[in-house]
């Protein structure tokens, strides 16, 4: 078993993607900037409007449930649980911080940004009983965090149905992104800039944590 999260085969390709969720979420934060709803430019608006789900419709009652799964609580809970299962099942402290840390990471990230961008959320929050900034979700970096952070350690674990494992951390984190926008708490660009931070942060701390086990070896 390997206990390296990024490879040097994989060295190259995560400093691509890293690169491409920065100019991702570069762009779109310079497009939102201090956006009101008013002033949201129209895809967002027409994408709001199309996936919207009414309150009492039952497709609303879904994909509330949903998203309890991309609560920051629900998102802690399980990083620990991968730390966990890495300890109990691999006996390796490198692949047990990663989860926390990646997700930790991604977090930070997350909440300098809202601050900073300053996007007010769709009027459509207000049912929702949500409030504070909108760019990016939080709920989308969460879930994608955890998901790359999974992905990762299966890989690197080698576990034998690796490829379900992943799969089903990616539909998990589909579902997370798309429930924000089917009950009118985030835009497109919101969920869009929070799974690229997700994915970017967590990556970083691969490579981070590969390099340093390198350097002490």
């Amino acid at each position: 078993m390997t206990t390296t999260l990024i490879d040097q085969r994989l060295h190259r390709a995560a400093l691509r993607l890293i690169t491409l969720d920065v100019a991702v979420v570069a762009a779109l934060a310079a497009l939102v900037w201090q956006n009101t709803a008013a002033s949201t430019d129209s895809l967002d608006r027409s994408v709001a409007r199309a996936l919207y789900a009414h309150p009492g419709t039952l497709v609303r009652s879904l994909f509330a449930a949903i998203t309890f799964g991309g609560q920051p609580a629900v998102v802690g809970g399980l990083a620990v649980v991968v730390a966990v299962w890495a300890w109990r099942r691999l006996h390796h402290a490198v692949l047990t911080a990663f989860a926390p840390l990646a997700v930790a990471a991604a977090s930070v990230i997350e909440r300098v940004l809202k601050t900073a961008v300053g996007r007010s959320r769709p009027a459509t929050a207000l049912l929702a009983h949500v409030s504070g900034k909108s760019f990016p979700s939080g709920h989308a970096t969460g879930a994608a965090a955890i998901a790359t952070t999974v992905a990762l350690v299966v890989v690197a674990a080698q576990l034998p149905r690796r490829r379900i494992a992943i799969a089903g951390v990616a539909v998990y984190a589909a579902a997370i992104s798309a429930s924000r926008l089917v009950l009118g708490v985030h835009y497109l660009t919101d969920v869009i800039a929070g799974t690229a931070i997700g994915v970017g942060a967590t990556l970083a701390v691969a490579i981070a944590i590969t390099k340093s086990r390198r350097a002490t070896s």
